[in-house]
């Protein structure tokens, strides 16, 4: 019996993981990609995490197979409260045993025929998207998120959780969580960072204009960038004649007292405009990224992180890349 439990401990760390929401409820999940579903995850899930088995699926996937969601209290702010109709695929005899559900689970992610599928079921669909994840981060986006990265782009993810319970039948802490997953060999991702991966992803900054321009006898590159990720805008200066990139990119954000009417007295800021354009050109600093003011407060911070990284990676590539432009305005 020994080998054969090693056997199992090796299948379930490679295809299921915890995923524990860290952003609202604070539930742990046992979660796999939909495609892969296997009756050992499923049986697996119900006796460890003794929660339902939910399958979560795009809104593409949900109109594909006409599954709507049922009417809810949604009063509170519970995550799996955009589930459909239960199904069970049609090859099913009772649908409820754990291979029956893995069969109904991986159909789902490849059937394009509604009738495929009885009414009701064992499986519960949750429908989401991963782009959720940029304004309101929930378990179901973050279980698709992560099975997007094992299967063809041009598919929808589809994905499968099921609650972590005590033996109570409570929510199991993340303490016990800990403990249940280094039993099984099992590793334990936070929803916060599926959204920071997510975030990383994705290029969120377009150059929409490159100029020169001259300044006390050189040359600066002058970018306007805009922001896809929230509202804001950028305006990149760089010194065209430096090989050195390892300097840092200087941030500052439009302060009308001190860049515009002089006025250094009435600000917190440590230098202005002015200032980093001289510490630019004496090649104190590799580049100044000056930001228009906006509603900071609305912003999470992991956005501007990331905004500000990529702004780095971007200063950088145009130095490396971009030649110097025979037009130019003087300054």
């Amino acid at each position: 019996m020994k080998p054969r439990k090693n056997q199992a401990k090796k299948h379930y760390e490679n295809n299921l993981t915890i995923l524990f929401d860290d952003v609202h409820t604070g539930t742990s999940y046992l979660t796999g990609v939909g495609e892969r579903a296997d009756g050992r995850d499923i049986n697996f899930m119900i006796n460890y995490g003794k929660g339902l088995v939910y399958a979560c699926i795009t809104k593409n996937t949900a109109n594909r197979l006409n599954l709507s969601r049922m009417d809810r209290d949604i009063s509170h702010k519970n995550t799996l409260n955009t589930s459909t109709v239960s199904i069970d695929y049609k090859t099913t005899t009772t649908g409820i045993s754990a291979f029956e559900r893995a069969d109904t689970i991986k159909n789902i992610h490849t059937s394009r025929n509604p009738g495929d599928f009885k009414r009701p079921g064992h499986i519960f669909p949750l429908i989401g998207q991963v782009e959720d994840l940029l304004t309101k981060p929930d378990i179901v986006a973050a279980a698709l998120e992560l099975a997007s990265n094992f299967i063809d782009p041009i598919h929808e993810p589809t994905s499968f959780i099921s609650e972590i319970l005590d033996h109570n039948g409570e929510v199991s802490s993340i303490h016990d969580v800990k403990k249940f997953a280094v039993r099984h060999s099992l590793e334990i991702i936070k929803v916060s960072d599926v959204v920071h991966n997510y975030l990383q992803k994705k290029e969120w900054l377009e150059v929409i204009e490159v100029t020169d321009m001259r300044l006390f006898n050189h040359t600066l590159k002058v970018l306007k960038v805009h922001n896809h990720l929230y509202p804001s805008s950028f305006t990149v200066y760089l010194h065209t004649n430096t090989n050195d990139y390892s300097k840092r990119t200087a941030f500052h954000t439009e302060c009308i007292s001190g860049d515009v009417l002089g006025v250094n007295h009435e600000c917190d800021c440590h230098k202005h405009l002015k200032e980093y354009m001289y510490d630019l050109i004496n090649g104190q600093i590799t580049g100044v990224v000056y930001r228009q003011k906006y509603n900071e407060s609305s912003i999470p911070l992991h956005y501007e992180n990331t905004i500000e990284q990529q702004l780095i990676d971007l200063v950088t590539n145009k130095m490396k890349a971009r030649p110097i432009t025979k037009d130019s305005m003087t300054v």
